[in-house]
């Protein structure tokens, strides 16, 4: 007997198929374009065992990482580009001209959602009068996203701005709370009164966030522009943003046991957020953006704070040793987290 979808169902179902399209047709491209070109000419080192590891033959672990590497917008800036051009491996492969690699790019940019007429952009919130000094919460709602994704119902963004200056606003601290399912996302741009700012963005975000009352930092990077005039709108607009019932994975969990976790209790990160060896009832607002109590998703947890790009930024890391003013320097050395706490981070990738 034949079973009948609802319109609901239907529409779902469609509307998945079309959420990741970006995703998998950015995938296929890069599958005809630049990936071959990688696995030739640097598979040697980065399809092996120099982190990062963009040359890899499995496809679906290339990608992501050699996106990270990629500026879709200019091509010729591309990391990956860069380091074709200044010989670090001292092979004749590290000493092209750049030409073939930023062709390749060029042609695998048009099928990637960065873009600017493919991206996915929230409704506009208006900016409100801000004070230097105190920072005040904008919270996005991301179920009304352009054009519609999937798996965002009860989904947020929050973002903390401020008054730098009279003449200057910061943003800073974006956050994404799913809410039916977990949230695929990357490369923040914002729009002011409907239009882009170009190069204001956090470049760095590139992250899955789970189902959880958590509210991870994606990023540690600040983002300064000049001050809107009074009513002014802002909207944010995403490369890839997408509900997903994929899950968050920490791949590395014993490493993540032995090089991070003695570090989180020698320098008794439960006390705040209130789990571990050293108990405490936790406090608020540290449990509301990491209940660290739920011990057995501890690793899953610090995988949503990680920067792969640049591990040192990550905001497990960058909180942590005090580069943040409302968070407490809970570790005073940055040579008691390097290389342990970079070395999980690479060996997540």
């Amino acid at each position: 007997m034949a079973v009948k979808l609802t319109a609901e169902i239907l529409f779902s179902c469609v509307l998945f198929s079309n959420v990741s399209a970006f995703a998998q047709e950015g995938m296929k491209s890069f599958q005809q374009t630049a990936h071959p070109f990688l696995i030739k000419n640097c598979g040697e080192c980065h399809g092996v065992r120099q982190a990062p590891l963009f040359a890899v033959k499995d496809l679906e672990k290339a990608y992501p990482v050699a996106r990270r590497l990629t500026n879709f917008f200019v091509p010729a800036d591309s990391k990956l580009v860069e380091r074709s051009k200044n010989g670090h491996c001292g092979l004749d492969n590290c000493m092209a001209d750049g030409t073939e690699i930023t062709a390749l790019i060029t042609e695998w940019a048009k099928a990637e959602g960065d873009l600017p007429e493919n991206r996915v952009r929230t409704k506009e919130l208006v900016i409100p009068e801000l004070k230097p000094g105190p920072f005040v919460k904008l919270t996005f709602d991301l179920s009304q996203v352009q054009p519609p994704q999937v798996g965002l119902q009860n989904a947020t963004v929050e973002l903390e701005v401020a008054a730098y200056s009279t003449d200057s606003l910061i943003i800073r601290r974006p956050r994404i709370r799913a809410g039916q399912m977990a949230i695929y996302v990357r490369d923040l741009e914002f729009e002011l009164n409907n239009k882009r700012l170009a190069s204001v963005r956090f470049k760095t975000l590139d992250q899955m966030v789970a189902i959880s009352n958590d509210a991870p930092a994606l990023s540690s990077e600040k983002v300064l522009i000049e001050m809107p005039q009074a009513g002014s709108t802002l909207r944010l607009s995403f490369g890839t943003l997408y509900g997903t019932q994929s899950t968050v994975a920490c791949k590395k969990p014993v490493i993540f046991q032995s090089q991070v976790v003695p570090i989180m209790q020698l320098r008794n990160c439960f006390y705040c957020h209130g789990g571990g060896p050293n108990q405490s009832a936790g406090t608020r607002p540290a449990l509301d953006m990491w209940d660290m109590r739920k011990t057995e998703d501890l690793c899953k947890g610090a995988v949503q704070r990680i920067n792969y790009a640049n591990p040192l930024r990550s905001p497990l890391i960058w909180f942590a040793v005090g580069n943040e003013d409302t968070h407490p320097k809970s570790i005073p050395f940055i040579d008691e987290v390097v290389p342990d706490w970079t070395g999980w981070i690479e060996a997540e990738k």
